[in-house]
C-alpha cells in the first residue's frame, strides 16, 4: 500500500486550507440582487415614485421567492406558530394557538406609497390587496367568546377581503465585513379590512350542530373579535415581514439596493 509522505500531506493540508478560505471568501462576499428587482438612483427627483414602482414591480419575484438570496416566497406566506392569549376580562378572552399557518393572496397588493428620505434607513409604505388574504392551518382554542363558551382543536381559514395595510419600518445601518448593510430594527405593520370570516373545524368535539353555531356567530361579530385578536395578527406580520427583508438587506449592501447617483 502507497503511503503519503510527509511533503504530499503538507500540499493535501495546503490545499484544503485554500479551499476553506475560498468558501469562507465566498460566503463573506457580498451578494447582488437579480436584475429583475429594480434599484432607484437617491439623486432621483421623483425617489419615492420610483420605489413604489420598482417595490411593485418586485412583487412576482419575491412571490416565489429568490433563491440566489436565499429569501422565502412571501405567497404563500408560512407561519409556524402564532399564540393568543386575551385576559378573562376582555370580550374576547380565549387561548388561541395557531401552527403551520399558510397565508395566501399577498401578490395581489398593490403599493399606494413608498415613503423614504435618500441616505436613511427609515421606509413607510403603504398598500392594499386586490384580492382576498386566505389564512389556512391548524389552531386549538379555548375560552369564551363574547360571554359565550368555545373549545375546539383541528383545521381552520381565516379570510380578509379588502385589505388596507401599513408598514412602517425603522432602520439602521450594519457594518461587516467592510460593507455597509441596512439593518431593520423594528417592522410595525397594521390594517383594516372590509371584512373577515372564520372557518374552524371540530369545534366542540365534532359536534356539528354546536360548531355550525358557532361558526355562524363569529362571523356575524368578526367586527368585535378582530378588534382582539389584530394585536397579536399585526405583530405576526410584523416578525415574519422583518426577517424576510433583511435576509435580503444583510446580504446586499445597502448601496447596491439604493444607489447614491
Amino acid at each position: 500500500m502507497a503511503t503519503r509522505t510527509p511533503r504530499s500531506a503538507a500540499a493535501a493540508a495546503a490545499a484544503a486550507a485554500a479551499f476553506l478560505l475560498a468558501l469562507a471568501a465566498a460566503a463573506a462576499a457580498p451578494a447582488q440582487l437579480p436584475p429583475e428587482l429594480k434599484t432607484c438612483k437617491q439623486t432621483d427627483p421623483q425617489y419615492n415614485e420610483c420605489l413604489k414602482n420598482a417595490l411593485q414591480g418586485a412583487l412576482p419575484s419575491l412571490s416565489k421567492g429568490i433563491r440566489s438570496l436565499e429569501a422565502q416566497p412571501i405567497d404563500p406566506l408560512t407561519i409556524t406558530s402564532l399564540s393568543i392569549s386575551e385576559e378573562k376580562d376582555k370580550p374576547v378572552a380565549i387561548n388561541l394557538d395557531f401552527s403551520n399557518f399558510q397565508i395566501t393572496g399577498i401578490s395581489t397588493a398593490i403599493i399606494d406609497s413608498f415613503e423614504m428620505t435618500p441616505g436613511s434607513y427609515d421606509m413607510k409604505i403603504k398598500a392594499h390587496t386586490t384580492g382576498p388574504l386566505t389564512l389556512t392551518g391548524k389552531y386549538k382554542i379555548d375560552g369564551k367568546v363574547l360571554v359565550l363558551p368555545i373549545q375546539g382543536e383541528g383545521d381552520c381559514k381565516l379570510v380578509m377581503d379588502n385589505i388596507d395595510a401599513l408598514l412602517d419600518l425603522k432602520g439602521a445601518p450594519l457594518e461587516k465585513d467592510g460593507q455597509t448593510y441596512a439593518d431593520i430594527k423594528d417592522f410595525k405593520f397594521s390594517f383594516d379590512t372590509k371584512k373577515m370570516t372564520f372557518d374552524f373545524n371540530n369545534l366542540f368535539n365534532g359536534d356539528k350542530a354546536l360548531g355550525d353555531n358557532m361558526n355562524k356567530f363569529l362571523n356575524e361579530n368578526w367586527e368585535e373579535i378582530l378588534k382582539e385578536l389584530k394585536p397579536s395578527i399585526e405583530e405576526a406580520f410584523g416578525l415574519a415581514f422583518k426577517d424576510i427583508t433583511n435576509n435580503v438587506f444583510h446580504k446586499v449592501p445597502y448601496t447596491d439596493v439604493f444607489p447614491p447617483k
